[in-house]
């Protein structure tokens, strides 16, 4: 199976993958002021905020069948740190951070907020539009 080796600075801080991957990424973010000309971001006008995250997506044929799961993220970087991410052939990863269960009840919470978003959203525009809908 195919695994990210995840250094900062030189020290080896988690190996991520499974057999049932579709789908492992890191991303490395940065978040705000980053420059003299910048006005910064909505969440954050001043300083800036670098976030890395090191996940993946399963593909299964039997259920749960899509999860996401995560095996890194932090905030805590700056100027000079450096990243280095290591593709490897192995057998054997860490962990995920949540377990199946808490993936598959996070995954279950998201899709009933989400339901319940697009529900609201069509009755407030039905309600808005109500006079079209009527006649």
């Amino acid at each position: 199976m195919r695994i990210y080796e995840l250094y900062i600075n030189g020290e080896l801080i988690s190996t991520a993958g499974a057999d049932d991957l579709c789908v492992l990424s890191q991303t490395l973010s940065a978040v705000g002021k980053l420059g003299e000309s910048s006005n910064g971001a909505s969440r954050l006008r001043e300083g800036e905020e670098i976030e890395l995250t090191l996940g993946g997506l399963t593909s299964r044929t039997s259920e749960p069948s899509n999860l996401h799961f995560m095996w890194f993220r932090t905030k805590a970087l700056g100027v000079g740190d450096e990243v280095t991410i290591r593709i490897v052939e192995g057998s054997k990863a860490d962990r995920p951070l949540e377990s199946e269960a808490d993936a598959v009840e996070r995954a279950t919470q998201q899709h009933e907020e989400f339901d319940r978003r697009r529900y609201e959203d069509a009755k407030q525009y039905y309600l808005e539009n109500k006079d079209r809908f009527d006649s």
